[in-house]
């Protein structure tokens, strides 16, 4: 998982609306590449998906649709657990990215260090990502 994924996901999980059915991230070539879009779709995790996992745990299905991580967020935080091994990974994006302390998914923009910002489009069942004036993700629920 790249970055900018990690942001999408990250986004979508604290913007998405209590009770939302799914969050769908659309990851699109960046600007200079060649390459089609992948959507990964997250659903609120069943009690036999999350186990002992704390609720608010979504599984995120790659983009063929198979089962691929189950995912949580705390502010900046994704917990990323592997369903068949277990083993789970915090990754920190304020401290891994450079990006801005606070509730940076509600803001117009969010940049890590030393990158060009990504433009967030704030729309009623989602958000536009935007770098350079080019759309490089969209977040759905």
């Amino acid at each position: 998982m790249g970055p900018l994924l990690a942001v999408f996901i990250a986004l979508g999980l604290n913007l998405a609306p209590l009770g939302a059915a799914q969050v769908t991230v659309t990851d699109h070539p960046k600007p200079g590449t060649v390459g089609r879009p992948d959507t990964y779709v997250l659903t609120p995790a069943t009690a036999a998906e999350a186990g002992e996992l704390p609720a608010g745990t979504w599984q995120m299905h790659d983009p063929s649709g198979a089962d691929w991580f189950l995912v949580r967020v705390t502010g900046s935080v994704l917990h990323l657990t592997d369903p068949e091994s277990g083993m789970t990974e915090e990754i920190d994006l304020v401290a891994s990215l450079g990006l801005s302390e606070g509730e940076w998914w509600n803001g117009d923009s969010v940049s890590a260090t030393g990158a060009e910002p990504l433009a967030l489009t704030h729309r009623p069942d989602g958000v536009d990502v935007s770098l350079t004036g080019v759309l490089v993700g969209e977040v759905r629920y």
